[in-house]
């Protein structure tokens, strides 16, 4: 599965962010350079993290998966979810956690196969 780093869409979401101060990630602080565009990211609920060592962190410079960066585009453009009816790609296993994502995504024809 392909790659992409999140950097580019947090440094798009920073340009229309208020300031924000909110407790968060373990692993970013406030003088991350994208600390407030992951915090409001974080405090919508568009992202989550991961749990390590009992705290929650976000690994800003780990690569994304594109099942990943579907369900945080769809999440923030408030896309509601479709039934998961079918498989829109076989390479898509019903039965994955962004299986619905994918199908939403494709639905909305913001995603194509090959």
């Amino acid at each position: 599965m392909k790659r992409f780093f999140v950097a580019p869409i947090l440094g798009m979401a920073i340009l229309f962010l208020p300031g924000i101060s909110l407790a968060g990630f373990a692993d970013v602080d406030t003088t991350h350079p994208h600390y407030q565009a992951i915090e409001f990211l974080r405090s919508e609920g568009i992202v989550e993290g991961f749990e390590q060592n009992g705290e929650r962190v976000f690994r800003a410079l780990q690569p994304v998966f594109r099942s990943e960066a579907i369900k945080v585009l769809l999440l923030a453009a408030q896309i509601e979810l479709i039934d998961f009816l079918g498989n829109p790609f076989p390479d898509v296993p019903e039965q994955e956690w962004f299986a619905p994502y994918v199908a939403t995504a494709a639905e909305e024809g913001i995603v194509s196969g090959f």
